[in-house]
C-alpha cells in the first residue's frame, strides 16, 4: 500500500493536536455552558474524546518520522513544525532545539514563524528568559538570512513575532523581574499591535503592578539583565521606546474613558491628559511603497501564498506574458512620470525640500464613491459621474487640491451615457482626474498617489482595502496608515419637494475626517502610558488583522491608564 508524503504529514500534524493556537481579542466561537467551543449542530451525537498524554503524541510522533526515513521521505517545514511543538510541550526543550537546529538546514524547509513559537513559548513558561530570547534572536537572524537571499520586498516583514509571543515574553519578563526585555517587547507591540488583546493588556498590566516595575526591588538582577540586553534582536532605527518600565511606583487606572472631540482623558490616573496622534515612521511609509509596486510588477509580494487577491476582487493577476509584463510597466513607469512631474519627488525622498513638492490635499476613490448606494432594482451599470463630481467640487471649493483616479473603461463610450461626457472633460479641464490604464486595479493607483504626496495627504473612500491588507503583508503598518489618513464618507440625502412626491436626491457629500489622535499604545509623556481597549464595532483594527470586537465589549472607546509616581 503507497501512502503519499502529504498522509505523513497530516498524521505528524494530528500527533501534535489541532487546537486553536491564535491570540486575539475577536468574535470566538459559540460556547457551551462548560465554556468549550460549540462545533456541533443541536441534536448530533458526541463522539467520545479521549485524551492522549504528551509522551504517547511524542511516541507516536517519532514512530512516523522514523518510518519516514526508512523510505526516504524527507520532512517538510509543516512536519518540522509538528515535532518542535510536541517536543516543546513535553518541555523536551534540548532535542527540540536540536530538532530545530536541524530544520533550518534542511533545504525543502522554508522556515516560519510557527516553527520557532512553540520552542520560544516553552521557555517563556518556565522563566527562562536567557532562552527565550536566544529563540527571538534566531529567528530574526533567519529572517535577515531570508531577505539577502531573496531580495524580498517585504525587508524584515517576512518572519515577526506574532502577539502571542510578545505576551509570552511578558509574562516572562514579569516572573523574572527582567525590566530590559519588558520595555523592548512593550515598544514592539506599541508599533505592531493597534488594540492588543485582553490577555495581553492583562500581562502589561501585570508587569507594572509587579516587583520587577519598582526600582531598587529585591527582585530585579541588574547583571542578568544586562546579559539578556547583549542577546536581543537589534533593534530598529524607528522604533520608539514606551520605557521607562521601572519607577519608584506606579499607578494603574482601568476602563478610563475620553473625550474623543478633543482628545481628553477624562477619567483615572491621567485625567486632563491628552492622546497624541502617532504617525508611521519613514522606514514602513517606504517599505509599503516598495510592496504596492511590487503588486503591481510582479502580481504579488514574495510570501504571499494565496491566489486570490482579496476584497472580492478574484485572482492575483499573474503576470506570465512577456508582452503584458512589459506594457504594465510601461504604464506604471508613466504614471510614476506624471507623479513626478504634478507634485515632484516621492514622499521618501528625505533629501528634497518641502517647498519643491506640490502634494496634493485629498485623492479620491472614484470607483468607491460613485458606486456608493447604486446597488439598488434598476439602477445603472455605471457609477454615479455627477456623484463623483459632488465629491471633487466639496474640496476644490474649499480651496483643496484634488485627484480623482478612475480606471478608463468607466469613459468607455459604450458604457458611459452621453451626458457624462461633459463632466469627464470638466475633469480633465481642471486637472482633477487620473484615468487608470486597461489590465490594471485603480486602487494600486489612488494608494500610490497617498503615498507619494504624504502624511498631510488625505484619501477618501469606504473601501477596507481589505486586498491589499492582505496582499502586502503589511498590515499592521497599513492599519495604521488608514488610520491617520483615510477618509470615509456619506451624501445627505434631501428630498426633491417638499411633499417628496419627487423622491429623493443625494445631497451635499459628508466626510468623516480621521480622528486627531491615534487610539493605540502611547506614551503621553516619560511618566504616563495609554492602552486601548476594544470596542464595540471594532473591526480590522487587531494583529490578526481579521476578527471583530466581542459584542460584549464597550460601546465607549476606553483605556488602560498607567502612571510614575514618584515617592516624596
Amino acid at each position: 500500500l503507497l501512502v503519499e508524503a502529504q498522509t505523513f504529514y497530516n498524521l505528524l500534524n494530528l500527533c501534535d493536536g489541532l487546537s486553536d493556537r491564535a491570540v486575539h481579542i475577536g468574535t470566538p466561537r459559540r460556547a457551551n455552558n462548560d465554556g468549550s467551543a460549540d462545533d456541533n449542530s443541536p441534536g448530533e451525537s458526541q463522539p467520545d474524546i479521549v485524551k492522549v498524554s504528551p509522551r504517547e503524541r511524542r511516541e507516536h510522533a517519532f514512530r512516523i518520522k522514523k518510518h519516514m526515513e526508512s523510505i526516504s521521505l524527507p520532512l517538510n517545514e509543516p512536519a518540522y513544525t509538528a515535532l518542535i511543538r510536541i517536543l516543546s510541550k513535553a518541555n523536551d526543550t534540548e532535542n527540540a532545539e536540536l530538532l530545530l537546529t536541524e530544520a533550518e538546514r534542511c533545504q525543502q524547509c522554508k522556515p516560519k514563524l510557527r516553527m520557532y513559537s512553540a520552542l520560544l513559548l516553552a521557555y517563556c513558561n518556565n522563566g527562562d528568559m536567557t532562552n527565550a530570547v536566544n529563540v527571538w534572536n534566531r529567528l530574526h537572524r533567519i529572517s535577515k538570512e531570508l531577505v539577502v537571499d531573496r531580495g524580498s520586498a517585504n525587508s524584515d516583514e517576512i518572519i515577526q513575532l506574532s502577539e502571542r509571543e510578545y505576551c509570552a515574553l511578558i509574562r516572562c519578563a514579569t516572573k523574572t523581574c527582567c525590566d530590559v526585555v519588558m520595555e523592548r517587547v512593550l515598544s514592539e507591540i506599541a508599533e505592531d499591535v493597534l488594540i492588543p488583546s485582553a490577555d495581553t493588556t492583562n500581562a502589561i498590566i501585570s508587569w507594572f503592578e509587579s516587583s520587577g516595575a519598582i526600582a531598587d526591588s529585591d527582585g530585579r538582577d541588574g547583571h542578568i539583565s544586562a546579559d539578556i540586553k547583549s542577546l536581543l534582536p537589534p533593534r530598529g532605527e524607528d522604533l520608539p521606546t514606551m520605557g521607562p518600565v521601572v519607577a519608584a511606583r506606579w499607578e494603574v487606572s482601568r476602563s478610563c474613558s475620553i473625550d474623543t472631540s478633543n482628545a481628553t482623558l477624562t477619567s483615572g490616573c491621567l485625567k486632563d491628559k491628552k492622546l497624541k496622534p502617532v504617525e508611521l515612521s519613514m522606514k514602513a511609509w517606504s517599505d509599503m511603497m516598495k510592496m504596492n509596486e511590487s503588486i503591481v510588477l510582479e502580481g504579488s509580494v514574495e510570501g504571499h501564498t494565496s491566489k486570490f487577491q482579496g476584497g472580492r476582487k478574484g485572482q492575483k493577476r499573474m503576470l506570465k506574458m512577456k508582452n503584458a509584463i512589459e506594457k504594465r510597466k510601461h504604464n506604471w513607469l508613466s504614471f510614476k512620470k506624471y507623479l513626478t512631474d504634478r507634485i515632484g519627488p516621492s514622499y521618501i525622498d528625505a533629501s528634497v525640500s518641502a517647498t519643491t513638492r506640490r502634494p496634493f490635499d485629498v485623492v479620491i476613490d472614484g470607483a468607491n464613491v460613485g458606486y456608493y448606494k447604486q446597488n439598488y432594482a434598476n439602477s445603472p451599470k455605471h457609477v454615479d459621474y455627477e456623484q463623483i463630481d459632488k465629491a471633487i467640487s466639496h474640496f476644490t471649493e474649499q480651496g483643496k487640491s484634488v485627484l480623482m483616479v478612475l480606471h478608463e473603461r468607466h469613459f468607455n463610450r459604450n458604457l458611459m451615457p452621453e451626458w457624462a461626457a461633459l463632466i469627464a472633460q470638466k475633469w480633465e479641464e481642471k486637472g482633477v482626474l487620473y484615468k487608470a490604464p486597461a489590465g490594471s486595479n485603480d486602487d494600486w493607483f489612488w494608494l500610490h498617489v497617498a503615498l507619494w504626496c504624504g502624511r498631510n495627504t488625505l484619501v477618501l473612500t469606504n473601501d477596507e482595502m481589505r486586498d491589499h491588507h492582505f496582499q502586502m503583508l503589511a498590515h499592521r503598518a497599513f492599519v495604521r496608515w488608514k488610520e491617520r489618513n483615510q477618509m470615509h464618507f456619506d451624501f445627505r440625502t434631501e428630498r426633491c419637494a417638499k411633499d417628496g412626491s419627487k423622491g429623493d436626491m443625494r445631497g451635499p457629500l459628508l466626510p468623516t475626517l480621521p480622528d486627531i489622535y491615534s487610539r493605540r499604545i502611547q506614551r503621553l509623556d516619560v511618566s504616563s502610558l495609554v492602552i486601548p481597549l476594544a470596542k464595540r464595532g471594532d473591526s480590522n483594527r487587531f494583529l490578526d488583522g481579521s476578527h471583530d470586537a466581542d459584542d460584549n465589549a464597550p460601546a465607549d472607546e476606553t483605556y488602560v491608564c498607567i502612571s510614575m509616581k514618584e515617592d516624596n
